[in-house]
């Protein structure tokens, strides 16, 4: 009910703020929306005060460009997601996260995984990627694992359907490296799929050229057997002192 209330200049402001959660900041929407930042924030400050649709939120721990806000109710955040077209949402997807780019660079790895899935649902999955590794590596050292998972999971099967070059590979080698440690971390590491990440990540390394990352993973396929399989195990320590 409250949403009808608001103007549809407004209605847009709100969704394309929405675009990057529940919690947006002001400076990154009016680089998306090319509108001067205090107009941006003036009418923001307007819709909290009159139509209570948002309130203050608190900062974050990297700089940001302008007020942070977040929608005062779930409800308000998902009535804007039914407004406009799968064009609009491309198109202004990817200029979300060309704005938080902008404002924050490309090492941030807190905002990296909205940055992900903005660039994914703007049409640029490829370039979405590295921002999904650097989501799921702070994750990863936050003791976030089914983060961690869930990020590097995305990063994978977005992988298998890029070009294979050699940059793909290096991104696959290193989500691999990053989900046998979130899964080591749950499950332990006698798991069973532990094993075929491994040789998985071993074969990669091997492809790469890459003779330190092909004896880490060499040495954690070693580990894996030692615990279950001492034959294995032996054959694969040949393998490595060969190498």
């Amino acid at each position: 009910k409250k949403m009808g209330e608001v103007e549809e200049r407004d209605q847009q402001l709100l969704w394309v703020s929405s675009l990057q959660g529940i919690v947006f900041d002001s400076g990154v929407v009016a680089k998306a929306m090319d509108l001067d930042k205090a107009t941006v924030d003036d009418r923001l400050g307007r819709l909290r005060r009159t139509h209570q649709l948002l309130r203050p939120a608190l900062a974050p721990s990297y700089p940001y460009a302008g007020e942070r806000y977040e929608f005062a109710h779930v409800l308000y955040f998902d009535a804007l997601q039914q407004i406009n077209s799968p064009a609009q949402l491309a198109e202004f997807s990817k200029r979300t996260a060309d704005a938080m780019i902008s404002t924050y660079g490309n090492a941030n790895e807190a905002a990296a995984p909205t940055v992900a899935r903005l660039l994914e649902d703007g049409g640029e999955a490829a370039l979405a990627v590295p921002f999904y590794l650097r989501g799921a590596q702070r994750a990863l050292r936050l003791s976030a694992f089914h983060q961690a998972l869930d990020l590097v999971e995305h990063a994978i099967g977005v992988i298998a359907q890029t070009i294979r070059t050699a940059a793909a590979i290096g991104f696959e080698l290193e989500a691999l490296t990053i989900q046998s440690s979130a899964l080591s971390a749950l499950r332990g590491y006698e798991y069973a799929p532990l094993g075929r990440i491994y040789r998985r990540a071993q074969a990669l390394a091997d492809e790469l050229g890459d003779q330190a990352a092909s004896m880490r993973t060499g040495m954690a396929l070693w580990s894996f057997a030692a615990s279950g399989n001492f034959e294995t195990a032996l054959d694969i320590a040949k393998r490595l002192t060969a190498r």
